[in-house]
């Protein structure tokens, strides 16, 4: 709420809020999260939803020379990228450009979209930070310096979920033309 208020954009009251929660199942304390998320929602299904999206990012480099494949990797990105963002991405815009239709029937309010990890900064810069690039028009520079600007003080862009954005700039650019200058890297 807070973050929005910032930016300037008006909570509505009453809303349908959909928590994209990014954290990991398979970590303990990432599973206690999930599960009071879960059973908020699972208390209360008419106030919201929870999406359980796990993100790992990856270790391998868009920018490494000696990766002779680079191009069909990033034109196959939803083929091996764990995160799924090509098809994340496209799911949060079709929320914020009308929602799904079994939201709407269940309930016209508007919809508010969370998403989070526990920091702010990897899991969420990962996913936040792919969608800038493809529907906010931002530049590569333009991106990391947002996700920069976000994270507390000393405190990064996880290099694993640094390079799935890395990858998925590139795919944009091989996809739509996009020219990013993804192979800038930042630190």
């Amino acid at each position: 709420m807070d973050a929005g208020k910032k930016e300037g954009v008006k909570i509505p009251s009453a809303y349908y809020l959909i928590d994209v929660n990014l954290l990991n199942i398979e970590k303990p304390n990432d599973a206690k999260l999930i599960s009071m998320e879960y059973q908020f929602f699972k208390a209360k299904p008419y106030l919201g939803q929870i999406q359980v999206w796990g993100m790992v990012g990856t270790g391998l480099s868009a920018t490494d020379p000696l990766l002779s494949c680079r191009g069909y990797l990033a034109r196959h990105l939803d083929q091996w990228l764990a995160d799924k963002l090509v098809t994340r991405v496209e799911i949060l815009r079709k929320w914020l450009t009308g929602g799904p239709m079994f939201i709407r029937k269940k309930n016209p309010l508007p919809i508010v979209i969370y998403v989070h990890c526990v920091v702010g900064c990897d899991r969420t810069g990962e996913l936040i930070g792919a969608y800038y690039l493809r529907y906010l028009l931002k530049s590569w520079e333009e991106m990391n310096a947002l996700n920069r600007s976000m994270c507390p003080r000393n405190r990064h862009f996880g290099s694993k979920h640094y390079r799935a954005t890395q990858w998925y700039a590139h795919w944009l650019d091989l996809k739509y033309g996009i020219p990013l200058k993804w192979y800038q890297n930042f630190p």
